[in-house]
């Protein structure tokens, strides 16, 4: 039926403006993203009547590559990325893919990611991105972590610096639970 001559497969959303590839892309379905994508690579890339690409989302900038890496769906991700997709599209606050990966503990996407094109630099600059990293690392026999400092253009400074932001961090957190103890002795 999509693949009907006349169909629009970019057709959008009268209240959100939210396309096909969204919505497959954000539910696994990569048949649908694969059969999107052949009818036209370059719907992820028009410009709707805000001057945005119709694979951002209005309100957020995230585009299907975000919500496929958030749902753990590596061969959406895949697919996105080799239909030239940016794997560096930031949403409105500044979270690209790779975010998103690690925030949801998905190994195989944050794997995926970590061989595509990323700034290391800038995302070192992102705590949350630095603490998911970490915990997905705990779990995982601190491959995530390894993967990102062997990924990196210097891995020597990169791991220095992740040392230094974690001993940071887990600094901050004993102070932290240090005053919880305390406030709550005094209460």
């Amino acid at each position: 039926m999509l693949l009907n001559q006349g169909v629009q497969v970019d057709a959008a959303t009268t209240t959100m403006s939210i396309i096909p590839l969204h919505l497959a892309a954000q539910q696994g379905h990569i048949a649908v993203v694969g059969m999107l994508l052949s009818r036209s690579t370059q719907q992820q890339h028009a410009k709707d009547w805000r001057g945005r690409t119709p694979l951002h989302l209005a309100s957020n900038g995230w585009t299907g590559m975000h919500y496929a890496t958030k749902a753990g769906h590596l061969d959406v991700v895949k697919l996105f990325v080799n239909s030239s997709a940016d794997a560096q599209a930031e949403t409105k606050d500044g979270k690209v893919p790779l975010c998103f990966a690690a925030a949801n503990n998905h190994i195989e996407c944050l794997h995926f990611l970590l061989k595509q094109k990323h700034d290391t630099h800038q995302l070192m600059e992102d705590r949350k991105f630095i603490f998911d990293l970490m915990v997905c690392g705990k779990g995982n026999e601190n491959q995530p972590l390894q993967e990102f400092i062997l990924q990196s253009p210097a891995p020597i400074d990169t791991a220095v610096k992740l040392s230094s932001l974690y001993r940071e961090m887990s600094e901050k957190e004993k102070e932290r639970a240090k005053d919880l103890v305390s406030h709550k002795n005094g209460i």
